[in-house]
């Protein structure tokens, strides 16, 4: 009998270690996005199932969101199609900053000339 109590253990142990990997995770990421769906309010820029990229512009209803994705272009979505929250385009930067232009240049090395007679070999 103590096969038995071992073999219940080390199913038990299985059951544990599944729900840690794989079923805990997926709770954790369901729980944060609908905190994200009922902090939605005017002035956020969000990211839609479907693709659409917009700002929200009012909250009709419980359900209901209106998105401007373009000037004064704007479309009706469910509040449960929304994806994702995406940063203001101007967290973003695409120059480096001085300290960071002035690190590239201390990391790149300058390339020293070479005579022609080192570059034949058979001279």
């Amino acid at each position: 009998m103590p096969w038995l109590a071992a073999q219940a253990l080390l199913i038990a142990i299985v059951f544990v270690i599944f729900f840690l990997v794989l079923v805990r995770p997926q709770l954790v990421r369901l729980k944060r996005h609908r905190e994200m769906l009922a902090g939605l309010r005017p002035g956020l820029r969000v990211a839609t199932v479907g693709g659409l990229v917009g700002t929200i512009v009012s909250v009709d209803g419980s359900d209901l969101l209106t998105l401007e994705v373009g000037h004064g272009m704007t479309v009706t979505v469910l509040r449960k199609a929304v994806d994702s929250l995406i940063e203001p385009a101007s967290t973003f930067s695409t120059q480096p900053s001085l300290a960071e232009r002035s690190a590239l240049r201390r990391k790149v090395t300058r390339l020293q000339p070479v005579s022609t007679k080192e570059l034949e070999p058979w001279s």
